[in-house]
């Protein structure tokens, strides 16, 4: 996943995998990338209580981005090296805005 650029989250417990799931949705919609989850067994495996309050998190989307015309999205019918060069100069600093 690090070689195609994709983000990725590593849940420390049954709370975070709720909490990074939606973390990870929301940076996607922003971002236009794919977020990866990593997680050990004994996490995945485990039951525990946990909070769906809605108003739990707080994902405010950032202010200091500027979305570049067009957006972040794959666009049909874009050649590779423009959807490459997309993922390098754009969408990557739209996922390091979107983490800060």
């Amino acid at each position: 996943m690090v070689d195609a650029m994709i983000p990725i989250v590593n849940p420390a417990g049954v709370q975070d995998i709720v909490d990074y799931g939606l973390w990870g949705w929301a940076l996607s919609r922003f971002s236009g990338c794919w977020v990866g989850v990593k997680s050990v067994h004994d996490t995945v495996e485990a039951s525990a209580s946990v909070s769906i309050e809605p108003n739990r998190l707080k994902l405010a989307m950032p202010d200091d981005f500027l979305m570049p015309e067009g957006g972040l999205n794959i666009r049909r019918p874009d050649p590779f090296l423009d959807q490459e060069r997309r993922l390098h100069e754009e969408k990557l600093a739209a996922v390091a805005a979107f983490a800060r």
